[in-house]
Order: C-alpha cells, then sequence, then structure tokens
C-alpha cells in the first residue's frame, strides 16, 4: 500500500467568543453565551397516582423504596442488553450470524460475460477490478454514467452514499445493516467475502473537507493497532469518491450498556476493569505522541456482549501533540477546564474525560450535565471552586510564549493569542476569577458531594479532577493507584 500524504486537518468546531475586554464585558459575554443543548439521556418519568389516605392509625414503618442493584457480572450484562430494544438486535444475533463461504475468485471479463443486469457506470467500474468476490443484489438501480450530478445517482443531497441491504461495497463487502450515520457519513456492517468475516466499514462523505480529515484518522488508527484496548484497522480504500475505512466489528458502546441498566450503573469490580483497560490504552496513545480529543461513553465499546472487555474507538477528532488545530474540541459533558478557558492542551485532557467516564459508569449520571459553557463553569466552581489564581497565570503565560491553539485559517500570526477567550476575559491580572457572580463554593468533603463512599475510588478521583493539567495524574501514574489493586 503506497505511503499516505497527510493534508493538515480542517477544524470542525470554531474559537467561542465568551466575553470581551474588561470585567463588565467579559460578565456578559459569559452570561449571554449558550450552545445547543445536549440531548436528555434519561427520559422523564411518568406520574404516579396519588396514594390513597390510610384509614389505619396504627404507626408503622415508612420502607424507603430499594433500588435495583449495579451490574457486577457478564452474565447480567448479557441479560440487560438482551431485553433492551436499543440493543436486543445486537445481541440475539451475535453469536449466530449466519456462516458464509467465500465465493470463488471471478475475473472482470467473466463477470461481463455472464451479467446482464449491470449498468453501464458498473461495467466500466468491474473492467477496472482484477478480482470480483461480490456483486450484490441491488445491481442496475438508477445511475447515469452521463449525469454526473449526485455522483452519477450514487450519492443522496448529502454527499452520502446511498446504501441498501445486500448491495455491494467495491464488490467485495456485503452490506448487512446500517449501524449509525454522522456528520462524518455511516458506519455500516459488512460481510468481507474475501476474508470470510464480519467487519466494521466507515463510509466518508463524497466531500473533499471530509475526505482530507479521514485521512489524519486513517494515519493514526493504523499507528495504534495491536493494542488490545484500541480499535483494529484493517484496511482503506476509495469507493465511487468516498474513502472507506475497514476495522473490526465490536458490540455496543458504553452509553447503550448504561441504558441497557436504566442508568443503575456498574458495580465496583467492574469500573476497577473498565478503569484499567482505559488507562492502558490511553497510556499506549499518549507514548505515541497521540490526543483522542472526544472520549466519551459513546467512543468506548464493548468487544463482545457477554464480556467486560473494551476499546477506545473514533479518532477522527484526534490529533498528534504537536500538531493542535483544534481551538475548541470534546463533547461538552466530557470537557477539560483547560480547553474550557480556552489555554493550550496537552494529553491530560483525555485523564479528565476518563474520570468522567468512570463516575458516570458508577453513579449512572453525566459528572457535569452542562447546557452550555456557563453552565459548564459553573459545575466546575460548585465542585472544585474556582482554579486558583497560579494555575490561571500559569495558562495564561503559556498561551502568551506560544500562542493560542488555532486552525492556520484562523491565525493571524504564529503567535496569535486569542483575547476573546475565558482565560483573558473573566480573570484579573492576578489570576482572580471577575466575572459574573456565582454561588458561592461550598466547602464540603468532595466525596459528600460526588456521593461516594469508596475512600480509594474518591481518591482516585481527586487525582483526576485537577483544574491545573499540570498536577492531574496522567495514565501511567493512576495505574499504579491502590484503587486498581482488584481484590
Amino acid at each position: 500500500m503506497s505511503p499516505l500524504v497527510i493534508p493538515k486537518k480542517r477544524s470542525l468546531t470554531k474559537s467561542i467568543s465568551i466575553g470581551g475586554s474588561g470585567s463588565s464585558a467579559s460578565s456578559a459575554g459569559l452570561a449571554n453565551y449558550s450552545s445547543s443543548p445536549r440531548l436528555k439521556r434519561v427520559a422523564s418519568s411518568t406520574s404516579r397516582p396519588s396514594p390513597q389516605p390510610s384509614l389505619r392509625t396504627t404507626s408503622r414503618p415508612i420502607l424507603k423504596p430499594t433500588r435495583p442493584p449495579k451490574l457486577s457480572t457478564s452474565q447480567e450484562l448479557f441479560l440487560a442488553l438482551c431485553k433492551y430494544n436499543k440493543t436486543s438486535k445486537i445481541v440475539n444475533t451475535w453469536g449466530s450470524i449466519e456462516s458464509f463461504a467465500t465465493q470463488p475468485i471471478q475475473t472482470s471479463i467473466d463477470i461481463l460475460n455472464r451479467t446482464n443486469n449491470l449498468t453501464s457506470f458498473e461495467r466500466a467500474e468491474i473492467s477496472k477490478h482484477h478480482e470480483i468476490y461480490y456483486i450484490g443484489a441491488n445491481t442496475g438501480f438508477n445511475s447515469s454514467i452521463i449525469d454526473s450530478s449526485q455522483n452519477f445517482g450514487y450519492d443522496d443531497k448529502n454527499h452520502n452514499l446511498k446504501i441498501s441491504l445486500n448491495d455491494h461495497i467495491n464488490y467485495r463487502f456485503q452490506v448487512i445493516a446500517n449501524l449509525g450515520c454522522g456528520m462524518f457519513g455511516n458506519v455500516i456492517k459488512c460481510k468481507d467475502h474475501k476474508q470470510s468475516r464480519i467487519v466494521s466499514l466507515k463510509v466518508m462523505k463524497n466531500d473533499i473537507n471530509w475526505q482530507l480529515q479521514s485521512l489524519n484518522e486513517i494515519k493514526i488508527l493504523r499507528s495504534l493497532t495491536g493494542h488490545p484496548n484500541i480499535l483494529s484497522y484493517i484496511d482503506h480504500f476509495n469507493f465511487r469518491s468516498h474513502i472507506c475505512v475497514v476495522t473490526e466489528m465490536l458490540a455496543v458502546n458504553l452509553i447503550e450498556a448504561l441504558e441497557a441498566t436504566k442508568f443503575q450503573g456498574f458495580e465496583m469490580n467492574v469500573i476497577k476493569h473498565w478503569s484499567k483497560q482505559l488507562l492502558s490504552g490511553l497510556q499506549f496513545m499518549h507514548g505515541q505522541g497521540i490526543i483522542h480529543c472526544d472520549l466519551k461513553p459513546e467512543n468506548i465499546m464493548l468487544i463482545s456482549p457477554d464480556s467486560f472487555d473494551l476499546k477506545i474507538i473514533d479518532f477522527g477528532s484526534s490529533a498528534y501533540k504537536d500538531e493542535l488545530t483544534y481551538p475548541y474540541i470534546q463533547s461538552r459533558f466530557y470537557r477539560a477546564p483547560e480547553v474550557l478557558l480556552g489555554a493550550r492542551y496537552t494529553t491530560q485532557i483525555d485523564i479528565w474525560s476518563f474520570g468522567c467516564v468512570i463516575y458516570e459508569m458508577y453513579k449512572g449520571r453525566p459528572l457535569f450535565p452542562a447546557k452550555d459553557e456557563l453552565g459548564l463553569y459553573k459545575m466546575f466552581v460548585k465542585l472544585l471552586g474556582h482554579p486558583s489564581p497560579r494555575a490561571v497565570s500559569s495558562y495564561r503565560n503559556e498561551v502568551i510564549e506560544k500562542g493560542s491553539i488555532c486552525a492556520p485559517s484562523s491565525c493571524k500570526t504564529e503567535s496569535f493569542i486569542d483575547k476573546k477567550a475565558i482565560l483573558f476575559t473573566c480573570f484579573d491580572r492576578l489570576g482572580t476569577y471577575n466575572g459574573i457572580p456565582l454561588e458561592p463554593f461550598r466547602r464540603e468533603p468532595l466525596s459528600r458531594k460526588l456521593g461516594i463512599d469508596d475512600g480509594k475510588f474518591m481518591n482516585f478521583l481527586q487525582n483526576i479532577l485537577v483544574w491545573n493539567q499540570a498536577e492531574r495524574r496522567n495514565a501511567q501514574q493512576l495505574l499504579h493507584h491502590e484503587f486498581l489493586n482488584l481484590d
């Protein structure tokens, strides 16, 4: 395979302007800014009928309703996934995918001589292929070799490849199911008729910007393949102007697993197991100089529905630590303080996200379910207090020395400093907060605020939930924490 030439990655997010110059402007800016609220994960509870008044006068102890237990075994997980509508189909067909024999390799000449229902476009495609493994059951649908609009009829209006059941991809992969879609394109479940296996296929949009973006993801995936807790890359190719990335097939993501528990969460033995595997993957990733930039439950998947083993997926937003061009990254619930403030960030933003994920998997609810940036900052302050002047000054001095992180098209100079960032608009020259008045910080044990009784787990989280990334423990240090000494 020829070496990849990776262009600069385009930024998918814009630098957020919060506040203006001076304390009053900063207060107004932080107060007025809001972004689209994230969809709530927990459905609103249904109303219950009012209890009838008791006719008995004797006093009886009031029994509090018992909360369902957290999941602790892989068997309990499997049963929960089987009962949950969103995952039942995946689980029930996981071990029973029909075996299939690889079709004999056929030459393009054989296919062209035997098949009459191919379009002229497909006949031209096949003539360029040396080996044909699967031609699909939907050949001959609306396409035109003359009309190039919407990619000769093969793309929809959003530049996604039109996909139908049992159709082929690149005369090798048979479409089994559509696993999901996003801004980038589609992910589909396929049979690989060359290797006789089930794979996942990420089909990018027919858009030059997304195609260039995918090259960065391919480069990172190829460098990380081989670690047991990171998605395995298999291959990539171009099909009808869509870059397709072939990876291993995994089961369900952690948010789906949490939903299957009805948001009761998982027992501590599972949390320890997941912590070790995630930190192992992050340690390997960070050792390669790579920042994931979007670690969250949706981007962590179980290898199979009857096992707690997992892998980190989706490296579409990832970057090398020396090639940062995204000023504003990470999903809001899992966004690190340094990103919110507009400081320069490092691999430690993944550690913050990791801590938020682990807490959510244990408690069954997000740690920082903010609807906008002001709400996120308020939640940080409510839990941890304002960042110390020392931390703010450290972040600010680094930005002044090296410049703000920004895309080349947005940077006016190499040492461009974004003075609209919270780091500059909401703190005075000494690093003390001077933005809009917030609810006073309550000085009470963090364990009480988080609702965690386990002392070792609490100390583990306290080493992660730190304003200053320089004081936050890294993956290697956390792997040696006493909390992860499995009983």
